[in-house]
């Protein structure tokens, strides 16, 4: 077993408007797996993400600020490498799939503490994937099996879909729930019908080479799964009907594409792929690519955005853990103090650069003062009323108080208007709000 291994936790506020741009920038790099990193999952509440290695351990990381993970537990019942992971969707459970043949399930309200441990498989368990009511656990392995558990009957196994003539290597379940689709080493891709006791509904063999990665859109309109020779393809789920007709294949990879994950907002597609790249696609815009990110130097095994669409997860073979986001986004309140001051961590408008330095210089002295909002993901306010934070303290004083805008502003230009809507409830010779004492980090300020 290699040791030091690398984590890739890619963030990304991906709001593509026009004039903004949306390329990704490095924020933070960090490493705490001793072997390569198999898996990645967010919680559907957006407060963990989970890695799955093969140095037989599950790290599962507080992600409050979400390109700041901190570790907070490691799950180590595994005894041997972890290929797979996923939380259910209510959020109760974190099921991981091993190479000793067994699927682990955790109570994530009890601390992620152990409840069960499955058994049918008798080889590797190379995916899990619940479903979107979170009734069923789906699981495909190396026996060329896929498992279906039933979640409220304490995980009995209810199914067992042995239609793949080879290893089971991925799974997953339309969001609309009527769907199970499992992609084998046979280039096959199985789709299910739920609703009808899972019969075989559908071969797909478009693939040339193993299929090593399935997922549904989440409006459940699209399929998309990736080969072990380089293509993505991207199946249309004709409405009213059971056809999977092929749409797109995507053949920007040079290597096996390992992993894909859609946006929960519909409006992106991500591969990873053994070519140590990550490829976006635009969904909005005939899957047209739209960057490729290339800072992993070793195989790209997982990706998973986050709940909210705002960042992106991914882990690699190597030995480090990456954070990027977009670069400053300008608009009607980000000038030359708030520019030179620093930003929010979920600010629409700068995308969230520097916000460590903005809690403590910037939100406690000024935004968390008056009783007028607050930051979202302040260290201090704790996000307290952070949705009127930009419109009533930092559209009508910063802006106005300060004057001056950021150079290359894509919104002003770094030009001062009057056209914006904090530019005329005030007089330019009234003056800027007295300020506070500092405040002590940590603590609420004001009211």
């Amino acid at each position: 077993m290699s040791v030091g291994r690398k984590i890739f936790l890619l963030c990304c506020a991906f709001q593509l408007q026009s004039g903004v741009g949306n390329e990704l920038v490095l924020r933070h790099t960090q490493k705490d797996a001793t072997d390569y990193l198999t898996s990645v999952a967010w919680s559907p509440d957006g407060k963990y993400l989970a890695a799955g290695s093969d140095d037989e351990n599950t790290y599962v990381y507080d992600v409050a600020v979400p390109f700041a993970p901190k570790l907070i537990r490691t799950l180590t019942d595994a005894t041997d490498y972890v290929l797979t992971l996923a939380f259910s969707p209510d959020g109760k459970y974190l099921a991981t799939g091993d190479e000793d043949d067994k699927i682990y399930v955790y109570d994530v309200a009890n601390s992620f503490a152990l409840i069960h441990t499955l058994t049918d498989a008798t080889d590797y368990v190379l995916s899990v994937a619940f479903s979107p009511d979170s009734k069923y656990l789906a699981a495909g392995s190396e026996d060329d099996n896929t498992f279906v558990y039933d979640v409220t009957n304490s995980f009995a196994l209810i199914h067992t879909l042995t239609d793949a003539n080879d290893y089971v290597r991925s799974v997953a379940w339309s969001p609309d729930g009527k769907y199970l689709a499992a992609g084998d080493e046979d280039y096959n891709t199985f789709v299910y019908d739920v609703t009808n006791s899972f019969a075989l509904i559908h071969t797909l063999t478009d693939a040339t080479d193993y299929v090593a990665a399935v997922a549904f859109s989440p409006d459940s309109k699209y399929l998309a799964t990736g080969d072990e020779d380089h293509n993505t393809f991207v199946y249309d789920i004709v409405t009213n009907s059971t056809s999977f007709v092929l749409i797109h294949t995507l053949t920007d990879a040079t290597d096996y594409v390992r992993s894909i994950a859609w946006s929960p907002d519909g409006k992106y597609l991500a591969t990873g792929e053994d070519d140590e790249k990550i490829y976006v696609y635009d969904v909005t815009n005939s899957f047209a690519l739209i960057q490729t990110l290339t800072d992993p130097t070793d195989y790209v095994r997982s990706v998973a955005w986050s709940p909210d669409s705002k960042y992106l997860a991914a882990v690699d073979e190597d030995e480090k853990l990456y954070v990027y986001s977009l670069p400053p986004k300008c608009d009607h309140w980000c000038n030359a103090y708030t520019c030179s001051m620093a930003r929010c961590e979920e600010c629409n408008i700068c995308g969230g650069v520097n916000a460590g330095q903005h809690c403590s210089s910037w939100c406690n002295v000024y935004t968390c003062w008056p009783p007028v909002g607050f930051c979202d993901g302040c260290d201090v306010c704790k996000s307290l009323e952070a949705d009127t934070h930009c419109e009533p303290w930092c559209n009508h004083w910063t802006c106005w108080v300060r004057g001056g805008f950021c150079n290359g502003c894509v919104s002003c230009g770094g030009t001062p208007t009057t056209t914006l809507p904090w530019a005329t409830p005030y007089s330019t010779e009234a003056a800027p709000p007295p300020a506070p004492p500092p405040a002590q980090t940590g603590k609420f300020v004001g009211k």
